[in-house]
């Protein structure tokens, strides 16, 4: 994805039976976070009810986050310490956020914003 030196972003497919979820991996500018994020779409409207079903849905899919960006794109993500990495570790924890995409696709792939 962007192998620009310090910035470095890389992306791979998690296969479910309902989606193909491509998660993006970085190292965080300070290095102390693995940042694994996944793209959803368009953001919704800030008083959509959307919006506010994804907020909601946060508490259920913690510490995952649901988030929108500056460029207005809806992502989901998880920051992992970067320390004490084995790859048990990090294949749980991009188990759980591909899962929390799955789980949560009657709100974010929902038609409306």
């Amino acid at each position: 994805m962007n192998e620009q030196v310090g910035k470095e972003k890389y992306e791979f497919t998690v296969k479910s039976t309902d989606f193909d979820v491509p998660i993006a991996a970085e190292i965080s500018g300070s290095k102390n976070y693995i940042w694994l994020t996944v793209y959803l779409g368009d953001a919704p409207k800030a008083d959509s009810p959307k919006c506010h079903a994804l907020l909601s849905r946060n508490f259920k899919v913690q510490p995952s986050q649901f988030y929108i960006t500056e460029r207005g794109a809806l992502m989901l993500g998880f920051a992992m310490e970067n320390r004490g990495i084995t790859p048990v570790v990090f294949k749980r924890t991009y188990t759980k956020l591909s899962e929390d995409v799955v789980k949560s696709a009657d709100i974010w792939n929902a038609t409306g914003s």
